[in-house]
């Protein structure tokens, strides 16, 4: 692959090391390290039955010297040179790398602006791949630049970090967040996913739910928070957490979400 893009570091994501003073400097790797390679495709392939056809630009975003992280999010800026290629939903087609293929993910794009994040209750650790999106190239274009941007919590993140109460100590919470610091992102997505995998079930009843709350949600301030829907479904993985993500691509492009009937996310609510 031609490397495009090397050594693109996320705000957050690179802790410098000062090496001491002595005869020979030692180099030592920045940790979470992103960088953007890209590839042209020389035949045909099929990724979750969308026909991606030869001369398509693969652009792959990797990682390197990985800490470990549950919860991952990027936007990548697109010159006018690429148009993204979507799916029947108008979604971006992703293959999914094997650092994140246990994963749950969302992405959504608008104006060549692409965001995608992953969650999960584990973390990945490994390095290599995390996702890979599809692109037509103009070549009689000039701004071919591809570049990683910061969004709200890019550093990969482990759930087991404090969270700032916000809203609570304010007297009121917003639906789908789950840590309470007033943003609904990938990290409330991978809070659902571990308050999911501590029931051993598929689904966790608001009625179980709301007598243990902080057992399932440690960080949450209230279990309203934590069910989205007006009619305080079982959570499960795809109304719940598929939902969070879906939300936060969406928006963190400039996408509107569409709010079904009973979809209460994002709104702020009375404690």
């Amino acid at each position: 692959m031609k490397k495009i893009i090397s050594s693109l570091v996320a705000s957050g994501m690179l802790i410098a090391a000062v090496a001491p003073t002595y005869a020979s400097a030692i180099n030592i790797s920045p940790l979470n390290e992103l960088s953007v390679e890209s590839s042209v495709l020389t035949e045909g392939i099929t990724v979750d039955g969308n026909y991606i056809p030869s001369g398509s630009l693969a652009v792959s975003v990797n990682i390197s010297n990985n800490t470990g992280f549950t919860s991952f999010s990027t936007k990548v800026d697109l010159g006018s040179a690429y148009d993204v290629l979507l799916d029947n939903d108008n979604k971006p087609v992703v293959s999914v790398g094997s650092v994140i293929e246990d994963s749950l993910y969302s992405c959504s794009e608008k104006d060549n602006f692409l965001a995608f994040v992953t969650s999960s209750a584990v973390e990945a650790d490994d390095n290599g791949e995390i996702f890979t999106f599809y692109v037509n190239k103009d070549e009689n274009s000039n701004d071919a630049s591809i570049a990683l941007l910061d969004i709200a919590n890019t550093t990969p993140i482990s759930i087991g970090e404090n969270a700032s109460i916000m809203s609570g100590a304010l007297g009121y919470y917003i639906s789908g967040d789950f840590n309470d610091d007033d943003i609904i992102d990938g990290r409330d997505a991978s809070a659902c996913l571990s308050g999911l995998n501590k029931t051993g079930q598929s689904e966790l009843p608001y009625s179980i739910a709301q007598l243990m709350p902080t057992y399932y949600f440690p960080n949450i301030y209230t279990i309203e928070s934590a069910y989205i829907w007006s009619d305080k479904r079982n959570m499960t993985i795809t109304n719940t957490a598929q939902v969070i993500l879906n939300y936060y691509t969406a928006t963190s492009v400039g996408n509107l979400y569409p709010h079904t009937d009973g979809l209460l996310i994002g709104y702020a609510f009375p404690i």
